[in-house]
């Protein structure tokens, strides 16, 4: 655990210190993230449980912006109350990172690359669940220490998408938007992914900055740049083709559960609804649901996990 610790930390400095250097001299955007099943009002514990992140962006002026991400992610079986390993499902698996990515955007293109760089197993995570779980008054998760690579151990990954938009036209008293995403992820997560995503309501600025989080499970900046009266609902429809997944197959380290290539399903839709509210001083608030289909084949629960996310930018 000293060596993962170690290591997390220093990439947290490297990032932070590159990150410093680029923006100097610049406007500072900052974003906390938060991702839980209780937030799409269903307390489901599994699959994709969870995840806290706190991005930092800079826009350069040249057509590009520059983001930093320092967060986490948690993984769970349906099962969480029982500290024996549960066989027939997901594994337990926690994620530490921070991310570096550079997203350069044209009036009716964008294109976004990001080095991701963590640490499996630390007990930071499962610490947090239990707290959150302690707190809500809620079945506590007790199988942590059968997580994927237990005690810890470095990851990485580095994906590039690219994005299409469409020019905003008007519609029954608002504006409407729609954009194509195509992208690929190698490392933690191995995957290729297509996907469409549409907005309507009130928004001033029409470069939409939505991309793919990190973790290549979710968005990140889904509320472009807003104004105060900035008014919006969007959805996202996706589609995702992992070929490796660390958090269902483990990495080098031995695991005590893995998920086997019979197990998985290779083809993973998802669809998102969300509204994004615009604040003073560009300031803003979204909220969004999230539903997909769950990565393992599993006969004992619902295949489409849920859950709920909200963000506050300032």
């Amino acid at each position: 655990m000293g060596l993962a610790f170690r290591h997390t930390y220093k990439c947290v400095c490297a990032a932070l210190w590159a990150f410093a250097r680029v923006c100097a001299g610049s406007d500072l955007e900052h974003a906390l993230y938060v991702d839980e099943d209780l937030l799409g009002g269903m307390a489901q514990d599994a699959d994709y449980t969870g995840g806290v992140a706190v991005t930092f962006t800079t826009d350069r002026g040249d057509g590009s912006r520059r983001e930093i991400e320092v967060g986490g992610a948690a993984f769970t079986p349906a099962e969480i109350s029982s500290p024996d390993i549960v066989w027939h499902d997901r594994p337990y698996a926690g994620l530490i990172y921070v991310s570096a990515a550079l997203d350069r955007l044209n009036d009716r293109s964008a294109a976004a690359t990001t080095l991701t760089i963590g640490v499996l197993g630390l007990p930071w995570i499962g610490n947090t669940q239990r707290r959150v779980h302690r707190a809500m008054g809620s079945d506590r998760p007790r199988g942590w220490h059968h997580q994927i690579s237990e005690g810890g151990e470095p990851t990485l990954r580095i994906s590039h998408e690219r994005r299409w938009l469409s020019e905003p036209i008007e519609l029954a008293g608002g504006r409407a938007q729609w954009l194509y995403r195509a992208g690929v992820g190698a490392g933690f997560i191995t995957d290729l992914s297509l996907g469409f995503a549409a907005r309507f309501g009130s928004f001033s600025d029409a470069r939409w900055d939505l991309h793919s989080s990190p973790t290549g499970l979710g968005d990140r900046a889904a509320f472009g740049r807003t104004a105060e009266r900035d008014r919006f609902v969007y959805t996202t429809l996706s589609l995702r083709v992992p070929a490796y997944d660390a958090f269902l197959q483990g990495q080098f380290r031995d695991s005590d559960v893995t998920v086997r290539a019979r197990d998985r399903r290779y083809v993973v839709p998802a669809a998102s609804l969300g509204v994004v509210f615009g604040l003073p001083r560009g300031r803003n608030l979204h909220y969004f649901i999230r539903a997909q289909r769950s990565e393992v084949r599993l006969a004992e629960r619902s295949e489409t996990a849920v859950y709920g996310g909200i963000s506050l930018s300032w």
